[in-house]
């Protein structure tokens, strides 16, 4: 992972402003995690639990609010991916109140899983920002249900069994990440299902907010002229998720063995058919990348078909959302 400092960090938010750009930027503080992580290993610390401990609240809920002060002195909108903790996200709801074009996204591991889990499965939940309490866990759940996250990532790392191995004697051994794309949308139509929010809510956040922000042509949502994206679910299956079922290159999830009630059953992409109950049958290079939109956009004085001033990113009435499942670029710029 990449550190950036301050002053480039701004300098290029600045730059990146002028040209319409949109920042998706880790906000952990190094130099705390760095102390954390140094105290840990000079006891001894080498357990699963020592990991979460060496990224402490703290580090998060600072590198947001300098982010925040960022976004106010330049107006660059800006995304925090993986929020961690309910205090990131109630610090970045308040900046959004003030009319801050700052959006928070979060993972379904962080809704699913506690530092407990970590004592269990050590390096097969170890990634960054870690998990916390379970109170932390809950509070986050009342702020997903209250509409303080405003898209979800699935922060996906798949790293085979033999590289978190090595972790399993020594936490700090094992790479950070863990596959996350498969489980993402049966996790969060679980949490439907459970009523932590309504399907309106995650078409949202899985849909709409992703292809605003970051200027997705012709996604997002069900309007004629837009890309078939499409995933059919059914919310009265209940599916029990197995390695049977992985389609990525890891064989293992921390998901594994839990059951998920509602589940997405058919995902098309510009109308073709490209999976189905868990397999995929797309074909390889059906897939096409999307130039960069805002700066172009800018550049030959056109206006983005989508708002991204806070208070209007939310679909309009007349508009039907469709669910899309998509990868995109991060920054590898971090605090």
């Amino acid at each position: 992972m990449g550190w950036v400092r301050d002053d480039i960090l701004y300098r290029n938010m600045k730059i990146l402003s002028g040209c319409g750009g949109t920042m998706i930027i880790h906000s952990e503080n190094h130099e705390l995690i760095a102390l954390a992580e140094r105290e840990l290993k000079a006891r001894g610390r080498c357990d699963g639990l020592a990991h979460c401990r060496s990224h402490p609240v703290l580090s998060e809920v600072e590198a947001i609010g300098r982010i925040i002060c960022y976004v106010e002195d330049t107006g660059l909108t800006t995304v925090i991916p993986h929020v961690s903790t309910w205090e990131g996200l109630t610090a970045i709801k308040k900046a959004r109140d003030k009319g801050l074009p700052v959006f928070a996204e979060t993972c379904a591991q962080y809704l699913t899983f506690t530092e407990e889990d970590v004592q269990e499965k050590g390096p097969y939940l170890k990634f960054t920002p870690p998990v916390h309490s379970e109170e932390n866990r809950r509070h986050m759940l009342e702020l997903l249900k209250e509409g303080y996250v405003n898209t979800i990532g699935s922060d996906h790392s798949p790293y085979a069994r033999y590289e978190k191995d090595q972790g399993l004697e020594c936490i700090w051994n094992s790479p950070n990440g863990i596959p996350g794309l498969e489980t993402l949308l049966p996790t969060m139509l679980n949490l439907v299902s459970e009523g932590w929010i309504t399907m309106e809510k995650l078409v949202e956040m899985t849909s709409y907010t992703p292809a605003a922000l970051y200027q997705l042509p012709n996604k997002g949502r069900l309007e004629v002229g837009y890309d078939a994206d499409l995933v059919i679910v059914d919310m009265k299956k209940e599916l029990t998720y197995t390695e049977a079922l992985i389609q990525c290159k890891n064989k293992w999830s921390p998901f594994t063995g839990k059951t998920f009630k509602g589940c997405p059953v058919m995902t098309l992409v510009r109308g073709t058919t490209v999976a189905r109950d868990f397999k995929l049958t797309g074909s390889k290079g059906y897939g096409v990348i999307f130039p960069g939109q805002n700066a172009d956009m800018k550049r030959r004085g056109l206006r983005s078909t989508f708002p991204l001033h806070p208070r209007e990113a939310s679909p309009p009435s007349h508009s039907r959302p469709a669910f899309q499942l998509h990868r995109r670029p991060r920054s590898q710029a971090s605090l």
